[in-house]
């Protein structure tokens, strides 16, 4: 079963940007350390108001601790399959942005692998895409199989700098 993102303070849904921010965040560690991500500090460059640190706040712990177990039990929190698929492409766009320019705030001391390289190249081409004009069987299988590809290069971005910046949590089942 696959746990849905909480919705964000009241009164407002959290752009699909904002959504990818946090995921980039957690994923890439933050410059001041790896600790300052557990307590809560964001970078203040970000930009972030009020209502965007509260959804942080609410976020960050269940998110990070999905990550850290590796079982790709997450979601990206893009509209559902019952929205039109020009929609759905558009907000994974957002979410990819969000994603790569939070990655981007990642710890520069530590390099990153080949492998994560081109994950970062192959998001940032997805993130480019264009949306249909109308849809079908196959432009939505490929679509799905988009959004499982990102999932798992979050993943698999998230497992390589945690065991890099030493936040990978020691003794989980994913450890390799």
């Amino acid at each position: 079963m696959n746990a849905h993102l909480p919705p964000g303070p009241p009164g407002s849904e959290p752009s699909h940007e904002l959504r990818g921010e946090v995921f980039g965040l957690l994923c890439a560690g933050h410059p001041s350390g790896p600790d300052a991500i557990l307590t809560g500090t964001v970078p203040d460059d970000l930009g972030w108001g009020a209502s965007e640190r509260r959804f942080w706040q609410i976020m960050q712990p269940g998110l990070d601790q999905r990550l850290a177990e590796g079982s790709l039990d997450f979601e990206l929190g893009l509209p559902s399959d019952e929205v039109a698929l020009r929609v759905r492409v558009e907000a994974l766009c957002g979410w990819l942005s969000g994603f790569l320019s939070s990655f981007g705030w990642m710890d520069p001391m530590h390099l990153l692998s080949p492998e994560s390289r081109e994950a970062l190249e192959d998001l940032a081409k997805i993130r480019c895409a264009e949306p249909p004009a109308e849809s079908d069987e196959v432009l939505e299988t490929a679509f799905a199989e988009l959004v499982e590809y990102v999932r798992a290069a979050v993943q698999f971005l998230y497992d390589e700098r945690h065991r890099l910046t030493g936040r990978y949590q020691a003794g989980s089942e994913h450890e390799s």
